[in-house]
């Protein structure tokens, strides 16, 4: 059985997309390698297959920016602050829900 971490982004994961962050291990595609602390973007999640697409910032010297999925909760270190954190969860959109 694997081992459980805890949680350390948004409950949702379509919440995740837009946040900022760095890569936690390196991982490549059939284009590149994606080195560790790389940062970038969270840009879509696919709810069929259960993972995120990761899109790097553009390189400063030529402009191109990577992008590769395939990628899961544990493959990120989040950047954006949690206050900056989307939630949509049922609980936030009941009504008359006060904070």
């Amino acid at each position: 059985m694997g081992k459980l971490t805890p949680r350390t982004g948004p409950k949702l994961k379509r919440d995740w997309v837009g946040l900022r962050v760095s890569l936690r291990g390196s991982h490549k595609n059939g284009h590149a390698r994606f080195p560790e602390g790389m940062t970038g973007t969270i840009t879509r999640f696919t709810s069929g297959r259960r993972h995120f697409e990761f899109t790097a910032d553009k390189c400063e010297h030529c402009g191109i920016q990577l992008s590769i999925c395939g990628l899961y909760e544990d493959s990120f270190t989040i950047l954006t602050p949690r206050a900056e954190w989307k939630d949509t969860s049922a609980s936030k959109r009941r009504k008359g829900f006060q904070e």
